[in-house]
């Protein structure tokens, strides 16, 4: 059976908590804000985030990619506004972050196993790693800043970093143990990739060809034998 939920807002990405509820946020609003459906019932609940205070003509900022942590808190980037909002699922907490760039374009990030937050810069090609504890920023170059990183996913047996390069055609691995970047070319172009996902038995990763007028509808899957 389907249930059709009326969120009254373009959910731009959902995730779900520890306790079930669902999460998901709105792409359009100003000020930003995120909405929860609960795994129990009933009606959905809209809660504000800190506004980047972006003027009219400036546009929106354009909440973009959401994920939660082990500790049920809540992470969202906003792709024009340069800012990535925490909320603490338990507590309403919130708290937002400006990138140390300005007009990097943070898209889809990922929680790593050590809890620190991974984040694409889609406008300038580098990877950004957050650490929750000491609120502190650092960048990685991926060498190209013309890659367009759209994506991160964390293998969570490994801890490395898989990004999707999406206007490279590849998909890129980071390891933040040696800080080694190994670029993987797609066999066709374009490629033009917006989310990943990762096998957690045996390390595969997947991806799907998206939207482009140019570009023949695929699903990608990327396989290293088991060598994570």
């Amino acid at each position: 059976q389907y249930q059709a939920y009326p969120v009254d807002m373009y959910a731009h990405d959902v995730v779900v908590d520890s306790k079930g509820d669902v999460w998901l946020n709105d792409y359009f609003s100003k000020p930003e804000q995120i909405g929860m459906i609960p795994a129990a019932g009933g009606p959905v609940k809209k809660f504000n985030l800190p506004t980047t205070n972006m003027p009219e003509s400036e546009g929106k900022p354009l909440p973009y990619g959401l994920q939660v942590d082990g500790k049920d808190r809540l992470w969202s980037t906003q792709l024009a506004g340069n800012t990535m909002v925490r909320f603490d699922i338990g507590t309403g907490a919130t708290k937002i972050y400006k990138f140390p760039e300005e007009y990097s374009g943070p898209r889809r990030h990922a929680v790593g196993i050590d809890g620190s937050i991974w984040v694409p810069e889609f406008s300038t090609g580098h990877l950004v790693r957050f650490d929750p504890k000491t609120e502190k920023f650092e960048r990685f170059s991926l060498g190209n800043p013309t890659l367009g990183p759209y994506a991160i996913a964390v293998d969570p047996k490994s801890g490395k970093i898989w990004i999707a390069a999406s206007l490279a055609s590849a998909l890129m691995r980071f390891d933040p143990a040696t800080r080694k970047t190994e670029v993987f070319p797609l066999p066709t172009e374009p490629a033009y990739m917006r989310h990943l996902a990762i096998d957690p038995e045996n390390g595969d990763v997947w991806s799907a060809y998206s939207s482009l007028p140019t570009a023949i509808p695929k699903v990608v899957r990327l396989s290293l034998g088991g060598r994570r």
